[in-house]
């Protein structure tokens, strides 16, 4: 598998993420989007940040160590500004944020959590409502995009974990999770220009779209 390379320098690379492979992994057996892209580089690769072996779209990784730790820095002082494509059983409204806690999966204590969100189209079918959003994570909190939706009744289509047990459209039956890193934003630690990078999303979450709306 060739990956999408969204943006390259000398000192990073930023990338598509097909959904159904991880970030990274730990295991040399398994493929990952990690071990894909050193191949494809034949270059060594060190990820900044992570995206769920599900969702798809924009990964960054540093192609030196010494960037790795400056690209970290700004994504743990949250100035990389992230946005990503949901689509959802329901009606959404036009804007909506949310700032309910959600619980840590290793401490199980609550942390605060809050997500903006943008109704970008909605559709009426037989099979339901459907709502196409953009969401923009304020904090980084684990499936916190996935769980905020489904705690608020617009359950993101194809979420094995969170969303509805079946389908309400045939077509939909052995759709992907229909979420995607769409774009990220950030100054350049290193030629201090703003960067706005922006990734499509694959081709089976594109047609899908296309057949509801």
């Amino acid at each position: 598998m060739k990956l999408k390379i969204v943006y390259q320098s000398s000192e990073y690379v930023v990338v598509h993420k097909p959904e159904g492979i991880s970030t990274t992994t730990e295991d040399p057996k398994l493929a990952s989007c990690h071990s894909l892209l050193e191949t494809q580089l034949n270059h060594v690769c060190f990820p900044v940040h992570r995206l769920d072996k599900d969702t798809s779209g924009i990964v960054l990784f540093a192609l030196k160590r010494e960037s790795a730790a400056k690209l970290s820095q700004l994504f743990k002082t949250r100035n990389v500004k992230k946005s990503y494509l949901a689509l959802c059983y329901g009606q959404a409204p036009e804007r909506l944020t949310i700032k309910s806690p959600l619980k840590n999966r290793k401490t199980k204590k609550m942390e605060p959590a809050e997500t903006r969100f943008i109704l970008l189209k909605s559709a009426d079918t037989k099979g339901g409502s459907f709502s196409l959003i953009q969401a923009f994570p304020q904090t980084g909190r684990f499936h916190q995009i996935r769980r905020h939706l489904n705690e608020n009744q617009l359950p993101i289509v194809g979420d094995p974990q969170y969303g509805p047990k079946e389908a309400k459209l045939n077509f939909l039956k052995t759709a992907p999770l229909m979420l995607c890193a769409e774009k990220i934003e950030f100054r350049d630690p290193f030629s201090k220009r703003y960067m706005k990078l922006k990734s499509n999303p694959d081709t089976v979450f594109d047609s899908i779209l296309k057949r509801i709306f």
